[in-house]
Order: structure tokens, then C-alpha cells, then sequence
């Protein structure tokens, strides 16, 4: 038995759980909640292809859903809750679900790094910002109009050279 010999809790995060001993150890992939979906049906995400049309539609831009449905004329406070609660929520996702992002944050076939293009090319997933968002006149032009963000690292040996599984599988997310 692998944690016979624990007599205090480790940092990784192993032998945490007697029973599961791996449950919610660092560098070990998350156990999905539901099956992946992936846009080429393998491994690219959902909105990728900005071409590409879902029951005859574009997906609409992340931004300008957070834009339209999120802001506001003026900001109210909450008379019950105060910002400490989506620090708390924060603070509870960052412990239980911090991804590991990819370990480049530069395209894996130009090099370009991703704050420097809005192409989707892995492991850049920038977000296009709309002509109108109110952060992309802040920000000045000498800047690109999109937001960087990198994927989620792939476990390692997901993907087209599965050893683990001996079969192609879907792009797994690794915990930190």
C-alpha cells in the first residue's frame, strides 16, 4: 500500500485520500464530468474555426456575450453579498481546478508568441475583441484587438501516441 507509511499530509496532494489515493494529486489528469467535445471531433476546442457554423449559426465571440449580458450602465452593490464572495469562489476554484497551461506561449509550428497574434494556432486561443469593447480603446495601437489566452496543458501520452491507453484519445486536462 502506497500510503502505509503516511504519517502527514503530502503538498502533491497524494495519499490525501486513503481510498483514492490519486484523487486531486498535482500533475494528474481531472476526471471529466461529461464526455469532451471537440470541434474536429478530436482535439480542437469549440469556436475555433470562426468559420465554422453550428445549426447554421457562428458561435458569438466570448467578449461580446460578456460585454452585452454582463456590464452595465453604473454598478450597484449587492445588498447581501459583498466582493469577498467571488474571492472566495476564486480562491475555491484555483485550489480545486487550477489547469496547467501549455508549457509555450508561443505557436508550436511559427514561434510567434501568442500576445502577438490573433490566430487560433496552439497553443494560442486568443479571444477576438469586438471594434467596440471599451478595453481595446484603452489599451492604444500599438496593441493587438484580441485577448491572449493559452489552452490547457495535454497529459502526456493523450492524444495521437496514447501509450497509456494504447489507443487514440481525447485531449485530457492536467491539474496543478
Amino acid at each position: 500500500d502506497m500510503c502505509f507509511h503516511s504519517k502527514y499530509r503530502s503538498y502533491t496532494g497524494q495519499c490525501n485520500n486513503f481510498d483514492h489515493p490519486t484523487w486531486g494529486v498535482s500533475q494528474m489528469p481531472f476526471l471529466r464530468l461529461l464526455p469532451p467535445i471537440y470541434e474536429n471531433g478530436f482535439n480542437t476546442p469549440v469556436g475555433w474555426d470562426h468559420n465554422k457554423r453550428y445549426f447554421g449559426f457562428p458561435k458569438p465571440n466570448p467578449r461580446t456575450i460578456s460585454f452585452e449580458l454582463v456590464s452595465t450602465e453604473q454598478v450597484t452593490p449587492h445588498s447581501l453579498y459583498s466582493a469577498m464572495l467571488m474571492q472566495w469562489g476564486q480562491f475555491v476554484d484555483h485550489d480545486l481546478d487550477f489547469i496547467a497551461t501549455a508549457l509555450s506561449r508561443q505557436t508550436y509550428t511559427g514561434g510567434a508568441r501568442c500576445n502577438r497574434t490573433c490566430e487560433n494556432v496552439d497553443p494560442c486561443f486568443n479571444i477576438q475583441m469586438p471594434p467596440n469593447d471599451p478595453r481595446l480603446r484603452s489599451m492604444g495601437p500599438e496593441r493587438l484587438p484580441c485577448i491572449e489566452f493559452e489552452r490547457s496543458a495535454a497529459i502526456c501520452g493523450s492524444g495521437e501516441t496514447s501509450p497509456i491507453f494504447k489507443q487514440v484519445t481525447f485531449r485530457e486536462q492536467v491539474g496543478t
